[in-house]
């Protein structure tokens, strides 16, 4: 089961359970930065990293994630990192009924929500030589 919507924690604190840069490291074409977090017990978040537009490439990716964690519930994210041609963001991720992959951009105040959910990790397993304002920076 996944879901798109729902990065709250259950009072508890999220615990790093995962980092891959690149991933998956058998596809380089695909290849983006995921972290996984363990909200609570039955509970993930997730969040693929890229310097471009979350685009149909990261639909296989899902599925892989969901794959790995049968069990859990799972809630999608991606972060677009800074570079020249984007100002970066966050996004939610979901899977439609038909398979398609749905990108929803997340607004300033749920950006911070987000950070709140996933704690200062979601800054500090960034990129060592990326100093932007996503993707680890300061």
């Amino acid at each position: 089961m996944t879901q798109a919507d729902d990065h709250g924690t259950t009072g508890g604190t999220p615990e790093l359970i995962r980092i891959e840069d690149p991933w998956p490291p058998d596809e380089p074409r695909l290849a983006v930065q995921l972290r996984v977090w363990r909200l609570a017990p039955g509970r993930l978040a997730v969040v693929f990293a890229d310097d471009i537009m979350a685009d149909d490439r990261l639909t296989p990716l899902i599925r892989r994630i969901a794959a790995d964690y049968p069990e859990d519930s799972i809630a999608f994210s991606y972060e677009e990192v800074t570079t020249a041609a984007s100002q970066g963001h966050y996004a939610t991720l979901a899977l439609t009924d038909d398979g398609r992959l749905r990108v929803t951009v997340l607004d300033g105040t749920a950006s911070w929500d987000l950070h709140r959910a996933l704690g200062p990790t979601l800054r500090d397993t960034g990129r060592p030589d990326d100093d932007g304002l996503l993707w680890g920076g300061p």
